[in-house]
């Protein structure tokens, strides 16, 4: 059975030789099993290629820029996974022929193949921030097994990741700019802060209120153990 809640809707990563239907026709009055899917359509790829001159041009803003693409769409229904309900299948192809064909499917059929990239693209954000949270802040490491435990671990840590953020946002970056520092030499400098930047600074004026931070200290008369000290302290 599908879901009826209409105001939650989902776009993902479709498959090019996913199996498509049409709606399946009214009850037609006569005896026996009503019919539960229609015509067989096309797959994503193989329409693709039949409708070479379908494809129009956009400009679709994800990843922070502005980029082009070729995009069409048309409606199917996903037997298996959504019966009984229409949802638009997207085709994106790169201008330039630099990245594959990419499927993309929503269960909501009023949006256009553009909005579907568009929302698509904000998935990265979302999978950026679970990686370092599990990464620097340990989401992934506690071994628990009571029911209550486990819901509280990922939300607790996501909390601290939120924090050192908004943190960062209001006064974090002003106090960084006392902080030094030695980037290495592929670090982009007009580039925006990462996570690490942010945790690291805040970990560092800890250090530096409560105990103390050996970057922070005179110079040592060695450049080389001066940097090192400041990689140390930036990664701890």
């Amino acid at each position: 059975m599908h879901s009826t809640v209409d105001n939650i809707h989902f776009v993902v990563r479709g498959h090019g030789d996913s199996a498509l239907y049409e709606l399946p026709p009214p009850p037609s009055g006569q005896r026996g099993r009503p019919r539960t899917k229609g015509a067989r359509l096309l797959t994503p790829e193989k329409w693709a290629a039949a409708h070479p001159d379908a494809f129009e041009s956009v400009i679709v803003s994800m990843y922070g820029k502005d980029v082009p693409l070729q995009v069409v769409s048309y409606l199917g229904m996903a037997y298996r996974t959504l019966p009984g309900r229409l949802i638009r299948y997207v085709i994106v192809k790169d201008p330039h022929g630099h990245y594959r064909t990419s499927y993309l499917m929503s269960t909501d059929p009023n949006m256009s193949a553009a909005q579907i990239v568009a929302a698509y693209s904000h998935r990265w954000p979302l999978e950026l921030t679970f990686q370092e949270t599990k990464q620097k802040l340990g989401m992934q490491d506690p071994q628990t097994q009571i029911p209550r435990s486990v819901r509280r671990t990922a939300p607790f840590a996501l909390l601290v990741y939120s924090l050192v953020v908004c943190w960062y946002l209001a006064s974090g970056h002003l106090e960084a700019q006392a902080v030094p520092s030695y980037p290495d030499p592929w670090y982009d400098k007009a580039g925006r802060p990462s996570f690490t930047d942010m945790l690291a600074t805040l970990r560092r004026l800890g250090w530096a209120q409560s105990l103390l931070d050996p970057a922070l200290q005179h110079t040592p008369r060695s450049k080389n153990l001066y940097h090192f000290l400041i990689r140390v302290a930036s990664t701890a």
